[in-house]
């Protein structure tokens, strides 16, 4: 019901497409921010679509047209980002699509999950990891986290892929080709589990947020799991 009714407001029309806020009012009533954050279509379908297969028929409000909207806004953009939490959100809702998929058998659902992988490991390619050799000072823990969270969806969905080796074996090469990124995940957490490190304004100034963050990717199956 929340999602049906915040809907029309977080999105507009222009005279070519759909457009999504980024931030409104509390009220709702004017946007906060009238730019569009890069992913938060895909992520506002990918939840919609979640919440759709959680509840029985008939029972909520559909989303079939805030799905369509967003879908259509998802399937014109370019989606690749070398930004480190961008691609860890890239990589979760991959693994999140895939579950949908094996839920639904929605075809649909392929077509996304195929564009998912292909800009994550084309915003892999390009991330520069030497950002994880910088000063503390330098970093932001949760961005990195992100990244971390992501990797670890990834190394789940590939185990998962197994059944699937005839029906999706183009997109089982990408994604052993993302899994090689798996050693920034030691990277990532090795140093912020430094006690040192935990002592800068990197990770004082964003203290909330840090926390959480580190405590998903340590145990991040719960917020993975669909």
């Amino acid at each position: 019901e929340l999602a049906s009714a915040v809907h029309s407001k977080f999105t507009y029309s222009t005279r070519s497409s759909k457009r999504m806020y980024w931030k409104m009012s509390i009220d709702l009533s004017r946007p906060l921010v009238p730019s569009m954050g890069h992913h938060d279509p895909l992520d506002g379908f990918v939840t919609y679509y979640q919440l759709k297969t959680s509840v029985a028929k008939d029972t909520c409000p559909s989303l079939e047209v805030a799905m369509s909207d967003l879908y259509s806004i998802v399937e014109g953009q370019d989606l690749s980002t070398n930004d480190p939490l961008g691609l860890g959100g890239l990589l979760c809702d991959a693994y999140r699509v895939f579950q949908l998929y094996v839920k639904t058998k929605d075809k649909e659902l392929l077509k996304i999950f195929d564009k998912l992988l292909r800009s994550s490991l084309e915003g892999l390619k390009t991330y520069n990891q030497r950002r994880l050799e910088l000063p503390v000072n330098y970093r932001l823990p949760f961005r990195e986290f992100g990244l971390s969270i992501g990797l670890q969806a990834i190394r789940r969905l590939k185990d998962s892929l197994t059944e699937f080796h005839e029906e999706m074996k183009d997109l089982i090469i990408i994604v052993n080709k993302i899994v090689e990124y798996q050693k920034l995940i030691e990277n990532i957490h090795k140093f912020w589990g430094e006690e040192i490190n935990r002592k800068t304004s990197s990770w004082r100034g964003h203290l909330d947020i840090n926390m959480v963050m580190w405590a998903t990717s340590l145990l991040p199956d719960g917020y993975l799991r669909v």
